[in-house]
């Protein structure tokens, strides 16, 4: 949290409002993704896109996507980036084997929207 983070934080903001819809409403939480959906939680907090995208570890990435999983409404989209990143010579380093072994567990609540550098799937 707080300065160092400031820089990513600052081309997020740019990112999205250059690229959202009017009628879209983008939260942003300037803390780690564990604390930041552990209050999300706590709240009941629901939405109906989520984007996974984290440190680049298979354990970040898995955390992510676990904790995330019950604040993604039905019909929802939960979109993974780095699924092919392949920056770290041992696979477990990387988000690849998380996300599959999230997708294995929750094969049955999802359907794949989108697989590439990206990976979407839809809550059903």
């Amino acid at each position: 949290p707080g300065l160092r983070y400031k820089p990513l934080e600052d081309r997020f903001k740019h990112n999205v409002a250059i690229s959202k819809k009017p009628e879209q409403t983008v939260n942003v939480i300037p803390t780690s993704s564990y604390q930041a959906l552990a209050t999300l939680i706590t709240v009941n907090a629901q939405f109906d896109f989520i984007y996974v995208d984290g440190d680049h570890s298979g354990e970040g990435a898995m955390t992510d996507a676990c904790m995330a999983w019950g604040l993604l409404r039905k019909g929802g989209i939960m979109l993974f980036d780095d699924y092919f990143w392949d920056h770290m010579p041992d696979v477990l380093d990387r988000p690849k084997a998380a996300i599959d072994a999230f997708m294995n567990t929750f094969t049955r609540r999802y359907k794949v929207t989108t697989v590439g550098y990206q990976i979407a799937i839809q809550k059903i």
